[in-house]
């Protein structure tokens, strides 16, 4: 399998899970979080995970065509972006996360979102 068709079915997975996750478990999303963010090295650990998953896809899959397959590189690009500003600004997660804690609902949102983009994903790798 050609590494860009690996990455592309890689993030469609990863998303897909993290979606229905998302949709189906919204409270504890929401409590995860919340432990989570009382912790001042918070961003560091989201930001660690984000950054070399980020920069994974990157590596395996640098498409900049108008096709499906750009969202696949683009999600990789937002992560590595992502991972790097919560490793260079560690509190950075709070001033984002917190507003959203109170509200599980936005997470079935969030949840919704990451399905929608894990079916773009998968039209790379069909």
């Amino acid at each position: 399998m050609p590494t860009d068709t690996l990455a592309a079915f890689f993030v469609a997975v990863i998303l897909a899970v993290l979606g229905l996750s998302h949709l189906f478990h919204p409270r504890a999303w929401a409590d995860l979080f919340k432990d989570l963010l009382t912790r001042p090295y918070a961003g560091l650990i989201i930001g660690t995970f984000t950054l070399q998953t980020g920069l994974l896809v990157l590596l395996a899959h640098w498409t900049w065509k108008s096709t499906p397959g750009m969202v696949v590189t683009l999600i990789g690009a937002a992560w590595t972006c992502k991972g790097t500003l919560y490793l260079l600004h560690p509190s950075l997660v709070q001033r984002i996360a917190t507003p959203h804690l109170g509200h599980p609902g936005r997470f079935r949102i969030a949840g919704a979102a990451l399905l929608a983009l894990s079916t773009v994903a998968l039209l790379d790798v069909l």
